[in-house]
């Protein structure tokens, strides 16, 4: 990967897309256009004894939180940070998202060689199964709003002559059992993408999305459909040009939006938005080292994730305007804009942004607060008006920017 004292960082693509975020925050701040917000951004506790947490996903209400601390699956609600049971004394458990009512959730549990993905449901860790008994991997990765659809991945093993073959593919969980979706075709001879996995379904249950063959794929009525790669277009840095894979990593609550990345060959990501059968880039603010999209609201007007920088990722957020385009902004930045004195609350800095509830207003991911890693749930559903004079919202409406539209 190009180093960040190489010419190449000054690609003039990347560089005009940090130059007018900046200059959009400068204006936003200054001639105060946007609305005052009553943001809260909680703080997620590690478990007793745990030493870090690491956030997975959210319900679609925004009321309960899952994941990982200190190698043990947690849920999180009403304030409160709660261990599942795990399934052996050595198990290490991790929760990876959760249905609508916060009642189910699904992950994995991983001991010694050997993984499996589990549901928690009222206090209560079951297996749901795997494909192959010689090669006992699971993994579960989202589930619907009902919880009726569980997705994922799991282990096969293909005889190919002499050598037998083992690698995930794509997966469904129904009553205590893995079943492959199938798979997209692969390259003769190449094994390094032949494996595969569902990472999310649609609100409903109706559309899988994921990876197979290192392409993304959305499975709908018994079809894998091949979304393909973004075009090699104004690529993210300098000698980026080829893209070679791909992955969809969340779908919206009807199906019909679909977010996830391409990597090029110098394995630079790019993040994409797949949308009316076109798969179209996600600007980057910077547009430096990369983007991320891990995530799609509901409603498919917001989608989080982050951005590649010279030390550690930066959180983004990505906001549909009016004309259905979509706006970044990194997380730290779009706060400011907002009206949030992030200096006087402690934090520093913003990683990532890891998933984000049906209307796009509840937010979780990990940065820094007081010099401590932190992971956090931001809630911006409380709005609260601010009066402006009429000269400020004159200049708002010649310029035609009065902070985030998705917000009004």
């Amino acid at each position: 990967m190009s180093s960040w004292h190489e010419p190449c960082f000054y690609a003039v693509y990347g560089y005009m897309e940090y130059l007018d975020m900046r200059l959009r925050s400068f204006f936003l701040s200054f001639f105060f256009c946007i609305p005052s917000w009553a943001i809260s951004i909680q703080v997620i506790p590690t478990l007793p004894g745990a030493e870090y947490s690491i956030v997975r996903g959210v319900s679609a209400d925004g009321k309960t939180v899952v994941g990982e601390s200190g190698g043990k699956g947690f849920i999180y609600s009403h304030g409160m940070t709660s261990e599942i049971e795990p399934l052996a004394g050595n198990a290490e458990t991790s929760l990876h998202a959760v249905s609508a009512d916060g009642r189910i959730a699904v992950g994995t549990s991983q001991e010694y060689r050997f993984s499996q993905a589990i549901k928690s449901s009222d206090g209560m860790v079951e297996v749901l199964g795997h494909l192959t008994d010689s090669a006992p991997y699971s993994f579960a990765y989202d589930i619907s709003d009902d919880g009726a659809m569980i997705v994922g991945g799991s282990r096969v093993r293909r005889e190919n002559g002499r050598f037998g073959q083992t690698y995930m593919v794509p997966a469904v969980f129904k009553n205590g059992l893995a079943i492959e979706i199938g798979s997209l075709e692969c390259n003769p001879g190449v094994l390094l993408y032949r494996s595969g996995v569902a990472n999310a379904v649609s609100s409903d249950g109706q559309v899988i999305v994921g990876q197979s063959c290192g392409k993304a794929f959305s499975y709908q009525n018994g079809v894998m459909k091949d979304l393909g790669t973004l075009t090699s277009q104004n690529p993210p840095l300098c000698g980026a040009s080829q893209v070679i894979r791909s992955e969809a990593s969340d779908v919206s609550a009807d199906g019909s939006r679909i977010v996830g990345h391409s990597v090029y060959y110098t394995e630079v990501y790019q993040a994409f938005l797949y949308d009316e059968g076109v798969m179209k880039p996600l600007s980057a603010t910077s547009g430096v080292g990369g983007s991320y999209a891990n995530a799609i609201s509901g409603n498919g007007r917001v989608v989080v994730g982050e951005i590649k920088g010279a030390g550690n990722n930066e959180a983004a957020i990505w906001i549909e305007r009016e004309n259905g385009e979509f706006r970044a902004y990194l997380l730290s930045d779009y706060l400011s804009d907002l009206g949030l004195d992030l200096k006087r609350r402690g934090w520093e800095q913003f990683w990532s942004l890891d998933d984000v509830s049906a209307d796009g207003k509840q937010l979780v991911g990990s940065g820094v607060k007081d010099g401590r890693y932190e992971i956090f749930l931001i809630d911006l559903s409380k709005k609260k008006e601010k009066k402006k004079k009429t000269k400020k919202r004159k200049f708002c409406r010649d310029w035609g920017y009065c902070g985030s539209d998705f917000y009004k």
